[in-house]
């Protein structure tokens, strides 16, 4: 069975609860109804006690009257019968006793007591027989009711357990268990476990909580492992240099006599040019610190950026020999920007383009100013890049993957890259075609703005 996101387990919750609620009102009025129908059934028997002794009084009264009319008993039959009518007031069968007793009174002689009682006391006996049988109709009318009373009683309370039950179980199953499922997932992965998921079973509220958890337990596996991937990186990047100072510094040092003085400076050149690689690796490592916690801080001063880019496309010829590296734009363009930071963007750009393409290709760099803007542009002869790796392409220690195998690196460079230019108010774009090559194209501000 499918449910709809954000709303089955709601729907649930509330059709339940309101399905025993429902149950428990419903059995609330039964037993409120019996026992007003109880109190009203007392009180019903109480009145016809009281108006069958009344009844008995009236007869006796009117009786000793007819039989013996001395000391006013007439006047006690009267007042007897007036109590009886107060009492069944709106009662129509007292009319044939009214009548057959009025119809005894009149016919009263007193010279001769006694007189033709026959009608007086049919219409008693009438009286009785009738309210014997509206007593046992009452009474079965009663009964009927207390049964199904009893019934509705115990079929409510059969369906309010019942309800309690099924929904307990239905709590169990949608609620607790799916809750200590993702309770124990997060304990495990906050253990350090970060392959621990949650087995989403139902698309609920629940399930898309542990959907949720399982995206952020993926983002965090994923960055995880980027980290690593840069720390293996860097230690790369660094070893190479350290290699070159270790085993010149051991050579200098065993073996000084051996060499000559142009030798030794040769290979203190070599201690030097690692040592200031070494340096350049440690400052892109604290931009692309600095750029990725928000604390880039700029240095700005006057600027050729044309004199950087020709500097870069020297350096970048040096280091890629196999490249053909050149420069076509403006001999001299000055703007305001930190100058340390705006060579690091054109090295990488450049270094880039030279690392991820094959050898004999060329890497052509562009400087022009449009307006107020300067632009620099990189492009190689590379495999390109594809429309789905455009999208992640500046996102910290991503690596694309058919790069992995061309050269070693960080996954910082371009997202350093893109967070300096946007520092200097300028921004970055990237056009590529697989397999015909990239361009970087930046866009910098003259003038720096004051924010």
């Amino acid at each position: 069975m499918k449910y709809s996101p954000r709303s089955s387990l709601r729907r649930f919750l509330i059709l339940w609860s309101g399905a025993i609620s429902l149950a428990f009102i419903l059995l609330a009025l039964d037993a409120g109804a019996a026992l007003h129908r109880l109190s009203t059934v007392g009180q019903d028997e109480a009145r016809d006690v009281t108006r069958l002794q009344l009844l008995q009084e009236f007869e006796v009264a009117a009786l000793e009257a007819n039989r013996d009319p001395g000391q006013n008993k007439w006047q006690r039959a009267d007042a007897a019968l007036q109590r009886l009518r107060e009492s069944n007031s709106h009662d129509p069968s007292l009319a044939p006793i009214v009548s057959s007793y009025r119809h005894l009174k009149d016919e009263f002689d007193p010279q001769t007591p006694w007189g033709d009682e026959r009608e007086f006391l049919d219409a008693f006996r009438n009286f009785r027989r009738m309210e014997v049988e509206r007593i046992q109709s009452d009474s079965l009318q009663n009964g009927q009711f207390d049964r199904l009373s009893r019934i509705a009683i115990i079929v409510l309370s059969g369906v309010a357990v019942i309800g309690l039950g099924a929904g307990g179980v239905k709590l169990w199953t949608r609620v607790f268990e799916p809750t200590l499922a993702i309770s124990d997932a997060a304990r495990r992965f906050g253990q350090g476990d970060l392959a621990a998921r949650v087995e989403v079973e139902y698309d609920d509220e629940l399930g898309e909580l542990g959907n949720t958890f399982n995206d952020m337990a993926s983002a965090v596996q994923t960055r995880e492992a980027e980290r690593l991937r840069f720390v293996a990186a860097v230690a790369h990047d660094l070893k190479n240099p350290l290699v070159v100072i270790g085993g010149v510094a051991y050579m200098l040092r065993d073996k000084p006599h051996k060499l000559s003085c142009d030798e030794q400076s040769d290979w203190l050149d070599k201690i030097a040019r690692n040592s200031k690689r070494m340096e350049a690796m440690i400052l892109d490592l604290t931009d692309a610190v600095q750029a990725q916690t928000g604390a880039l801080k700029l240095r700005p001063g006057k600027c050729d950026i044309a004199r950087v880019m020709r500097e870069g496309v020297e350096e970048t010829g040096i280091a890629f020999p196999h490249h053909i590296v050149c420069y076509d734009g403006s001999d001299l363009l000055e703007l305001r920007g930190d100058k340390a930071r705006l060579e690091r963007v054109v090295g990488n750009l450049l270094s880039n383009a030279a690392k991820y393409s094959a050898r004999g290709t060329t890497v052509t760099a562009h400087l022009e100013q449009n307006a107020s803007q300067a632009i620099i542009e990189v492009h190689d002869q590379g495999a390109g890049i594809s429309p789905e790796d455009l999208k992640r392409l500046f996102t910290p220690f991503v690596r694309l993957e058919h790069t992995e195998k061309m050269a070693s690196g960080t996954g910082l460079g371009l997202a350093t890259v893109k967070k300096i230019v946007e520092a200097h108010g300028g921004r970055l774009e990237v056009e590529s075609e697989l397999g015909k090559g990239s361009t970087f194209r930046v866009f910098l501000p003259i003038e720096l703005p004051e924010n």
